[in-house]
């Protein structure tokens, strides 16, 4: 009997279910952080947490909901990480460079969750719903109040174009860090590439004259 079971064991009485849950996340934790969300399975988290399957089903609405917290778990701190950094340089593509810096550190140091995040996909509607768009969107506002000094008072919707096409660059970036193919694109690495896309793109913001989704200012 491991250390977890002895645990739930030497309760007296019944173990209540927000406890139970709390373990049962705990064990998915250090499993995903070790091998990823592919080496999670329901029988192997009960037997950890030393209750019997049907129990642990009891605690979630399905499987995949124990996934899913955690992704939210790691996306609220990457917002919670990117909210809190010092107020950065008042140069915008010097301010994103920091942004920049601190997303690649906190994917690196947890590749295994964030590749979770960028991997696993579900098509059941689930008790998260609302919380996945709304954390991304807090990720998003960080690169977007940094590109605010290159855009007039009315040019909100191409200034946060920008911020979401910076951001899902970057995502694109980690992706390829994360599935361990980005050599195949280039023979460079992860932080390069994201500093040569952040100095590039909000170089041309400065020096374009036609905003992004401005397409009528566009030549036909």
């Amino acid at each position: 009997m491991n250390v977890v079971q002895n645990n739930v064991a030497s309760v007296s009485g019944r173990v209540s279910r927000d406890v139970l849950r709390e373990r049962a996340l705990d064990a998915a934790r250090r499993v995903m952080a070790a091998e990823g969300h592919r080496a999670l399975s329901a029988r192997g988290i009960a037997a950890e947490i030393g209750v019997a399957v049907g129990t642990l089903y009891n605690l979630f609405d399905n499987f995949e909901e124990v996934i899913l917290r955690l992704n939210l778990e790691t996306l609220r701190q990457m917002a919670d990480a990117l909210e809190t950094l010092p107020p950065g340089p008042d140069d915008p593509a010097e301010a994103i460079l920091v942004i920049g810096r601190a997303y690649l550190d906190f994917t690196a140091a947890r590749r295994n969750r964030w590749a979770s995040v960028l991997e696993f996909k579900t098509s059941t509607p689930h008790r998260f719903q609302a919380d996945f768009p709304a954390t991304i969107a807090r990720l998003v506002a960080t690169v977007e109040r940094a590109l605010a000094p290159l855009f007039p008072s009315g040019a909100e919707p191409a200034r946060r174009l920008s911020a979401a096409v910076l951001w899902t660059s970057l995502e694109g970036i980690s992706a390829l860090t994360a599935a361990d193919t980005l050599r195949m694109v280039a023979l460079t690495s992860a932080r390069e590439m994201a500093e040569a896309l952040i100095v590039n793109y909000v170089g041309g913001l400065k020096h374009f004259s036609v905003l992004p989704g401005d397409a009528a200012a566009l030549p036909s």
